[in-house]
């Protein structure tokens, strides 16, 4: 679930003190509005963008970059959104490929984090082992889902009531970037 991965991060930043949030995802958008793919589906919300208002400022629609599904587009994000007049100071990357990008170009740009800018990622994949960025990352406990998945399945079986039900919950595992 994509759009409570983004409420979190959002949360996280504004409780650190950020004003101007920005998004860097790997889902194509038209404007402040997601794209389908090509089986219809999206994994945000319509209204995704009213929610984060409701905790916030929400996301100026100039720092919303979508469509970012490479490193090199997350760098290259990352690049105009460090020389816009309406620079970010927090940033919510959505990818692992972008989130290796936007890192890259805060060490080439020699941005200080989270003293200059905070960032907050879902990327799992080799962020914290091959890059020398410690990102702040929004993460699910997989060995609490695969826990819930067999229990779940399990009461299934037995044809128990509440077998329809399993909530998941991102949480922040705190890195060094905010």
């Amino acid at each position: 679930d994509m759009n409570s991965v983004i409420v979190k991060a959002y949360q996280h930043l504004v409780e650190k003190g950020c004003r101007r949030i920005a998004l860097v995802c790997s889902n194509s958008m038209r404007g402040r509005e997601f794209l389908s793919n090509y089986k219809g589906f999206s994994s945000y919300p319509p209204d995704m963008f009213d929610q984060l208002k409701t905790l916030g400022q929400g996301i100026n629609e100039e720092l919303i970059y979508g469509g970012c599904k490479t490193a090199k587009l997350g760098y290259q994000a990352m690049y105009e959104l460090w020389h816009c007049d309406n620079r970010p100071d927090g940033i919510i990357i959505s990818d692992d490929n972008t989130a290796m990008g936007v890192g890259q170009a805060v060490l080439d740009l020699q941005i200080q984090t989270p003293g200059q800018l905070k960032l907050v990622t879902q990327a799992t994949a080799g962020v914290s082992r091959d890059f020398p960025i410690d990102f702040t990352r929004v993460q699910f406990d997989l060995a609490r889902i695969g826990r819930g998945a067999f229990g779940l399945l399990y009461r299934l079986m037995l044809h128990e009531r509440d077998a329809d039900r399993l909530i998941l919950k991102a949480a922040i595992c705190q890195g060094r970037t905010t």
